[in-house]
Formats: C-alpha cells, structure tokens, sequence
C-alpha cells in the first residue's frame, strides 16, 4: 500500500454523525453524483449498487430503502461503522466491507454485478487506475452503469492527488478501459474558492475553520434538489467567476 493510500486507513473514524454527513465535502459529492444520474435518466429505486470506496457511506444515506447496496473501503474499523449506519437506515449492510488493497482485485465483491457502481474520487488518488476502470466496468450487467466523479481545477494541488483529470482526460480514460461515456458533467463551483484552505491537513484553529465552512455550505445544499443547486453553482459561475470543481460521468460497457 502507497503512503498515500495509508492516509485514508483512519480518515474516517469516528465521523457518523449526521452533522458530518452535513459537511460540504460530503453533500457536494452526493449533489454531484444524483445530478448526473438523474441526467442520464437512472432511476435506483429496487437496484444493486456497489461503492467502491465509500468513504463515510454518505452516498448510501441518499439510496432509496428498496436499493440493494453493497461496498468496499481500506478500513475494517470503518466499514463496521458504515454497515451499523445503513442498517439503522433500514438497509441490508451485509455488503459493506473492508478490502485489503494489496490483493483488491481478489474480493469476492468485484466477482458479482451491479446495476450501478460508483467510483467517488478514487481515482485520483491510484497511481495506475486503469486495471480499477476495466475490473469495474466489468462489474456491470447488461443495463449496469458505472459513476466516476473526480476533482478538478484545484487551485493548490492536493497533495494526496496523483492525477489531475479534466474533462477530455476523464472520457479518454474510460473509452480506453472499453467504457461509453453516456453523460459527463462538470458541476460543484461553490467549493472553487474555498478548495485551497482544504487542500492541505489542518489542525487547530484552521480545522475549526474548515468544519464551520464545510457544514454552513453543506446545510445551505441540502435545502436544494441537486439540479437547482448545479444550476444556482453555474449562475454564480458566470457571477463571480467561479468555475467547477467536480467532474461526474456516467459511462457504460462496450460490448
């Protein structure tokens, strides 16, 4: 395991609160996620999605109840929060489980299929990601599709990002892995601004910052449908200036 993905082992410990869950840097990513699906006209209600790299599982938290979800994350520690937090939620958590990334192609989760399968900035933090692309993609079945969502135009580079992605790159990347790209979109231009005070580790009075910043944002998105809010961060694109930083596709299998 890189040191850069040792970084993510404990990152998410300890933060199932619903105020976390709140937070920008989670919101934003769900916003991202369900403006681009809706677009692509998936519906997920009584559908199998598989999270690769779930995170904090706020996705999961935006699921309808008749989805079947399944999902696999570094931390063993983690993924037993997760599965104890959709199974509050009235969901199956069985599918929720740690994976050893040394031998990840080797997880008996990666062997079944899905009717969507999400990749929520992942792969900008795996130094080769287009075994991850293929092995994905052939996770999906007949009607599956795959969500990739990445950051772009960071302002101050993160320093656990060791691609960079824009639009072109992104559909390159996945045409090349025998992937359809059926929608791509460039969205979230309310965190352009603010992506340099979280591109770094904080501590102390800065984290404190962080937190207030991240949740204040993340209540204000949660007010609205996740078309209003792309189109609210377009209109104070051209406003002030801004310009996105999350790029989402929806792509499909080549036959």
């Amino acid at each position: 395991m890189s040191a850069n993905q040792e970084t993510f082992k404990s990152c998410y410990r300890g933060r199932q609160g619903a105020l976390y869950h709140l937070s920008y840097m989670r919101t934003a990513k769900v916003k991202a996620a369900y403006y681009v699906l809706e677009k692509a006209g998936l519906i997920l209600e009584n559908k199998r999605v598989f999270d690769y790299g779930f995170g904090a599982g706020t996705f999961f938290r935006h699921l309808p109840k008749s989805a079947s979800i399944a999902g696999v994350e570094m931390d063993e520690e983690n993924a037993i929060a997760v599965r104890e937090m959709v199974e509050k939620r009235g969901l199956d958590g069985s599918g929720i489980q740690a994976i050893d990334i040394s031998k990840w192609q080797d997880h008996p989760l990666l062997d079944e299929k899905y009717d969507l399968v999400v990749c929520s900035h992942v792969l900008e933090h795996v130094p080769e990601p287009e075994p991850l692309v293929r092995r994905l993609l052939a996770c999906l079945n007949r009607s599956g599709r795959l969500l990739v969502l990445v950051p772009i135009n960071e302002r101050v580079v993160n320093e656990h990002h060791v691609h960079q992605f824009h639009s072109q790159a992104l559909a390159g990347l996945l045409e090349n892995c025998n992937g359809v790209v059926e929608r791509i979109a460039e969205t979230d231009y309310f965190f352009d601004r603010l992506q340099p005070l979280y591109a770094k580790d904080a501590s102390g009075l800065k984290r404190i910052i962080q937190q207030v910043l991240a949740l204040g944002i993340g209540v204000l998105a949660a007010l609205f449908s996740a078309e209003k809010w792309h189109e609210l961060g377009v209109l104070t694109g051209k406003l002030f200036g801004f310009k996105p930083t999350q790029l989402a596709a929806v792509v499909s299998r080549r036959e």
